[in-house]
């Protein structure tokens, strides 16, 4: 199948989670299609971790006489992953989501194929009929036009036509299909919203970002699927529910759909959606015998007590950043450390570690993962010690590392794991982030005296210049500005009020700024992160604080290796495919061109699981790295395991380190 052109070829997602039983019919359906001679067709159905039997269904499936179905697991809970899970498994030009619980008509592909060919289009929404249970009660069904989401409905007729809002809502996610191309140029399914994320609406808001950029849309109304009423849903509750969902989706798209730059607000809420819970409110009792009234005020009241809920929680997290923890956190914090404390200074943990650790005979890989070090204090607040090690707490815990593992290359580790058996002693690979320039000053004496080998990843396109990664910046601008608080109007999460009057308080509001930025498309960081200097009457320094390539040759000569950390350091899941693929390939180049020889690993900037694609790691063995890091915790033991590295961040105290450490050799 693989061997197909993709022109020709229609990848067929279904996502689901603990549906094992309407899946059946489903997939059955899907199976069924009708198709001609110019197309064939995949089916992908991705697990979101579901606990039911799903998984053994489809792999009888998959024994089947039509092999066309293939399991896909993807542990990352919520739609959005699921969906953008399937893109980057799809081999399709065209990309068809459908739901876990609906019938097909059986020429439902065979139409959304035809309107494609025929009308040259980018994206196409099918109809979509309910099915009623036998005991729907009758103002459900007679004012179905009201409940939309709720009751999936989208039903404009058999034509095909181009979609014109707003007389035409948004396509659906139980029916849409998208050429594959449009995620490479506008971006994944958003993972911050939809199923999953106490919001909906990631398929509506990807709608929109098609529109806006002026793609042909079309409906297809003979692509036809049945959706059944789901009993819990036909309720005022679960209508509510659904309507304070669409209004936290409303506040969080920034879209200019609330014009918020120029509302009035109270305490962070808009004014006009308390006059609209107040008016909503009451004129609800006037209308109680007046059903289709009463479900237009019901769904009015509950979409904006939704929007004054998330003006509520983002005004919330920018007044009180993230010191506002609450006391389980506390608690489970403290005792935490007081467990690693008695293991310490008991004695526990050396009996442990000599009587049971070490008496193992076989062990995974486990990879220390460092960013920058410090040998004094530079008046920029402190991001913690996975961020920043003084150069004090590095040398102790090289000193524990030392007296009980193997310290190999990231080299060595790879090649050793390809052979797919494990480790007869426990084992440690250093390797380092970003390319900071007190990996030359500060970390590479200490690793010369110790005659330890790493692995240090570049942001390549930092090297040799002034230029800060934006992380940087921030944590420079908030800690050296000499205003006393931050001010960020505007729709979005970074909305409120940011006390900087104290260290502490600098420190809680850099962590809560970097979460928001975090998230943003790499245009849009950049660009609120220079309203945020401008705000804060803060220029960034000239100071080179990351490595250049002479220091880099110095060090690769006495035995440091160096893999590839893209070029901007932006998160990868986060931009289109092809612009991911050049920063990956980019930076390869750029440190080859400037060692002489090829590299052989790359890390993904942020090194979460949801910061990187199937798509993106295929593009990395294809290029010729030999392995793949990210920053999730724990150990590695099977060859398939390098396309995808778990390393261990430093922590402190020293006792926490210690009992962290010898606990990833248990984690898979």
């Amino acid at each position: 199948m693989e061997t197909r052109n993709p022109k020709n070829f229609i990848s067929v997602v279904v996502c689901t989670y603990n549906r094992c039983e309407s899946l059946k019919e489903t997939l059955e359906s899907v199976i069924k299609q009708k198709r001609r001679d110019d197309f064939d067709y995949e089916v992908l159905l991705i697990d979101n971790n579901s606990t039911d039997q799903t998984k053994e269904f489809v792999q009888g499936l998959m024994r089947g006489p039509d092999n066309r179905v293939k399991y896909v697991f993807e542990k990352m809970q919520g739609l959005s992953f699921a969906r953008n899970r399937g893109i980057g498994e799809a081999l399709g030009d065209i990309i068809v989501f459908t739901d876990d619980d609906v019938v097909l008509s059986e020429d439902w592909l065979l139409q959304l194929w035809t309107c494609f060919k025929e009308n040259d289009c980018d994206a196409v929404g099918g109809r979509i009929l309910p099915v009623y249970p036998e005991k729907t009660p009758q103002w459900i069904k007679d004012h179905a036009d009201l409940l939309s989401g709720p009751i999936v409905k989208h039903d404009y007729g058999e034509e095909t036509k181009v979609y014109q809002t707003p007389q035409m809502k948004p396509f659906v996610g139980a029916n849409m299909a998208f050429r594959k191309e449009l995620y490479n140029e506008r971006g994944f399914f958003r993972i911050d919203i939809g199923a999953g994320k106490g919001t909906v609406g990631d398929d509506t808001e990807f709608y929109f970002r098609l529109a806006r950029s002026h793609k042909k849309i079309f409906y297809c109304g003979r692509a036809l699927v049945w959706h059944p009423v789901d009993e819990k849903r036909m309720n005022l509750r679960y209508i509510a529910k659904y309507k304070m969902s669409f209004g936290r989706y409303l506040v969080l798209i920034d879209d200019q759909v609330l014009a918020a730059d120029k509302l009035v607000y109270y305490f962070g809420i808009p004014r006009y959606a308390i006059r609209e819970v107040t008016q909503s409110a009451f004129k609800l009792l006037f209308n109680i015998f007046n059903k289709r009234k009463f479900i237009e005020l019901w769904n009015s009241l509950f979409l904006h007590a939704g929007i004054i809920s998330q003006f509520r929680r983002n005004y919330k997290q920018a007044r009180q950043p993230s010191t506002d923890v609450n006391i389980l956190q506390k608690v489970r914090r403290l005792t935490k450390l007081l467990f690693c404390w008695s293991l310490y200074y008991t004695g526990g943990l050396y009996l442990f570690i000599k009587y049971v650790f070490l008496k193992k005979k076989s062990f995974p890989a486990v990879i220390m993962n460092y960013h920058s070090f410090s040998s004094e204090d530079s008046g920029i607040i402190d991001p913690g010690a996975a961020v920043n090690l003084s150069l004090d707490k590095f040398r102790k815990t090289l000193d524990f590392i030392l007296k009980y593992f193997d310290v190999i290359s990231l080299d060595a580790l790879v090649d050793h794991l390809k052979t797919g058996k494990d480790f007869d002693r426990p084992v440690i690979a250093v390797t380092i982030d970003d390319g900071y320039r007190d990996n030359y000053t500060t970390m590479f004496p200490v690793l010369k005296e110790k005659q330890i080998p790493a692995t240090i990843f570049l942001a390549a396109g930092f090297i040799s210049t002034e230029e800060k990664i934006w992380v940087d910046r921030l944590l420079e601008a908030i800690s050296k500005t000499k205003e006393r608080d931050l001010k960020l109007q505007g729709n979005h999460d970074g909305a409120g009020i940011y006390d900087l009057s104290s260290k502490a308080q600098k420190y809680a509001s850099y962590n809560t700024l970097a979460g928001w930025l975090k998230g943003l498309p790499v245009g849009e960081r950049k660009d609120a992160l220079s309203k945020i200097e401008e705000k804060l009457n803060y220029q960034p320094s000239k100071d080179r604080i990351m490595l250049d390539w002479e220091e880099v040759r110095e060090m690769e000569n006495a035995g440091i290796t160096f893999g590839a950390h893209s070029v901007s350091h932006p998160i990868l899941s986060r931009m289109p495919v092809e612009e991911a693929k050049q920063e990956i390939l980019e930076s390869k180049r750029q440190i080859e061109k400037h060692l002489g020889h090829a590299i052989k690993h790359f890390a993904f900037p942020n090194g979460r699981a949801e910061d990187f694609i199937a798509e993106l790691g295929q593009f990395c063995r294809d290029t010729g790295f030999a392995s793949i890091s990210s920053t999730e915790y724990g150990a590695n033991r099977e060859a398939e395991d390098r396309w995808f590295l778990k390393r261990v961040c430093p922590c402190w105290p020293m006792s926490l380190f210690r009992v962290y450490l010898l606990r990833a050799f248990y984690r898979k």
